[in-house]
């Protein structure tokens, strides 16, 4: 599968270079099947399409796969337009009824594409004051929004046929070793434009927060290749303040693994191929891991680093007895009565039994722990140590 791999990362520097030249001429023994299942589990499919459309017709693919293809591309368009006019209206709403918001991540990062329908994205994520729940609930309702899962950290928000809406409650899970970074995130986040309690971020602060979000799937199951085309867009962003966003990652420790996953961003899809000798086998070690996780990783890897970290035991523990400020996130009255934490619990698992999607969360969860493997969880530590992290 070595040359339907290479041929992807072709595919994809050609479209992220704003499809300079011809489009790259595939070998004639490739495995379409084979590329179309690999762009699929990274969630770039709709990248091919753009691609083959202008190869030459002897050397596309046959006439179902290239439907298949464009109408990969077509799903990727409506979703994209329906996402930010949803986002728009999200914004609008809340600004009238008063509820401080911003939004991270995807929908974010998509601006800087060549076309924003090339950074494709399952849900949109929404930061919100947790005081602001009961306004929040109201808000989404009135839009039509169906409540779908209550989270500790986050609670998700559909309406068919294309919106989904994570709201976050904080931006980083209150265990995570990045919390401190943003407890007072809401004094670094300035107006939009035409708005007064919508927020967002400046571009390096955007980016960090990609960086600190990046670092997080990387150790919990993996990371896939659009990670990496987001590292490769935010670092040819002209107006970006270097100094500023590598002062910022280093005080949190992320300036090697930083350094490390934007060589690979560039040895994939930029025009500087040259790498350090001693990089190499590290770089082909990181492109490996990448590639075969998917979009998010896998819950094998999850399992495994977690296991490796705190037991099988502790791993379980936590999840179902989470600490106090994690349980505040999602009760707010904790805050004034942490005593009542055993309640909070129980209530917390009463909601849960409650829903058919939480219970089976919660098998999915008992079952991926039980069979971690150890072993390969601790090499994946030394693997994730000697990227930076």
């Amino acid at each position: 599968m070595k040359q339907e791999v290479q041929y992807l990362l072709e595919i994809v520097k050609y479209i992220l270079n704003k499809q300079q030249g011809e489009a790259p001429i595939p070998a004639k023994d490739l495995d379409w099947e084979a590329l179309i299942k690999l762009a699929k589990n990274h969630s770039i499919l709709n990248l091919v399409h753009y691609a083959v459309d202008k190869l030459p017709d002897e050397h596309k693919p046959d006439a179902d796969r290239c439907k298949h293809l464009y109408q990969a591309s077509v799903n990727a368009i409506v979703r994209n337009y329906n996402q930010i006019e949803g986002i728009k209206e999200i914004f609008q709403k809340f600004e009238e009824e008063g509820i401080y918001v911003f939004a991270v991540k995807g929908i974010c990062t998509k601006n800087y594409y060549p076309q924003t329908d090339m950074r494709t994205m399952g849900d949109i994520d929404l930061l919100y004051r947790p005081e602001q729940n009961a306004k929040v609930k109201k808000a989404m309702r009135e839009l039509g929004y169906d409540l779908s899962m209550e989270g500790r950290k986050h609670d998700i928000y559909s309406r068919k046929p294309y919106m989904a809406v994570e709201m976050h409650r904080e931006l980083i899970a209150a265990e995570s070793i990045y919390n401190s970074y943003y407890e007072d995130v809401w004094e670094h986040v300035k107006a939009k434009a035409n708005y007064q309690y919508v927020k967002e971020m400046s571009i390096e602060d955007e980016y960090i927060y990609s960086m600190i979000h990046l670092a997080r799937h990387f150790q919990d199951g993996g990371i896939g290749i659009r990670f990496i085309m987001d590292v490769y867009v935010y670092n040819h962003i002209e107006q970006m303040d270097w100094s500023y966003v590598g002062n910022e990652l280093k005080k949190v420790q992320l300036w090697e693994f930083y350094g490390k996953v934007s060589r690979l961003a560039e040895m994939w899809f930029g025009h500087k191929t040259e790498v350090k000798v001693e990089d190499n086998q590290l770089l082909n070690e990181l492109a490996t891991y990448i590639i075969s996780n998917g979009t998010f990783g896998t819950a094998r890897n999850a399992a495994a680093v977690s296991s490796a970290r705190k037991g099988r035991f502790q791993t379980l523990w936590n999840e179902i007895f989470p600490s106090l400020k994690s349980m505040q996130s999602m009760f707010v009255w904790l805050e004034k009565w942490p005593i009542l934490l055993p309640y909070a619990w129980v209530l917390r698992g009463v909601r849960s039994l409650a829903s058919q999607k939480r219970r089976m969360n919660i098998k999915y969860h008992v079952d991926k722990y039980k069979n971690a493997d150890k072993e390969y969880g601790e090499q994946l530590q030394r693997f994730f140590e000697a990227c930076g992290l």
